[in-house]
């Protein structure tokens, strides 16, 4: 995985066009969006337990 990484980095350095094409296609860092839709759609970036609908009920884990 070294050897992948360390040709990748050369050839971005070397290639200013392929890294404006991989700037294109790869998304900013730090950003983060979340699409739902729909009846009762639940959309989180972090999320434990999630219920939807009626009379839903949530017991604790048995230990």
């Amino acid at each position: 995985m070294g050897a992948l990484r360390h040709q990748l980095k050369r050839a971005l350095r070397e290639d200013a066009e392929l890294m404006r094409e991989l700037m294109v296609l790869l998304p900013a860092s730090g950003g983060v969006t979340i699409n739902v839709s729909g009846t009762r759609a639940i959309g989180a970036q972090h999320i434990g337990i999630a219920a939807s609908g009626d009379n839903t009920t949530i017991h604790p884990p048995k230990q």
